[in-house]
């Protein structure tokens, strides 16, 4: 799902930035609370798949799988137990984790070698490195990024 949501291009998507091993972390730890919903929501999409796909998610071409997420994300999947948190809330909690993963500083285990920040074009924080000068904010003097790329 991650690699749908952000997919790779010309440029790395969430596969290489390991969000998936960032949205891992965070429901072993922070967001332990959200695993059970998260962890159903799963189960729903493979039953899903398995049930109109008659294969599973993973197995689906690249625009099989985005129509499966367009239909959680419209909340028309169907099948989708009413038992379970919506298809809505489940596609958007996983956006939502996908784009932190990509972004969030690496040390919380996505943004694997940067590559989030080098697609958006983001230095990197600079708060423990005295911040960004007067001329570097107006364009003036270059901004040298973490990985050394000059911007």
């Amino acid at each position: 799902m991650t690699g749908r949501i952000i997919p790779t291009d010309d440029q790395p998507g969430a596969i290489e930035a390991d969000c998936v091993n960032f949205i891992d972390k965070a429901l072993a730890n922070e967001d332990a609370a959200a695993a059970p919903d998260f962890l159903a929501g799963l189960v729903c999409l493979e039953a899903l798949c398995n049930e109109s796909e008659k294969m599973p998610f993973t197995a689906l071409s690249a625009e099989r799988q985005d129509d499966v997420l367009a239909s959680l994300e419209a909340n028309s999947a169907n099948p989708w137990p009413s038992t379970a948190p919506t298809a809505t809330d489940f596609f958007e909690t996983v956006r939502v984790m996908t784009i932190m993963g990509f972004m969030a500083d690496p040390k919380y285990g996505g943004n694997a070698g940067m590559v989030g920040w080098r697609v958006a074009r983001y230095p990197g924080p600079r708060h423990h490195q005295g911040g960004y000068t007067p001329a570097q904010m107006l364009g003036e003097e270059e901004i040298i990024t973490l990985w050394g790329e000059k911007m």
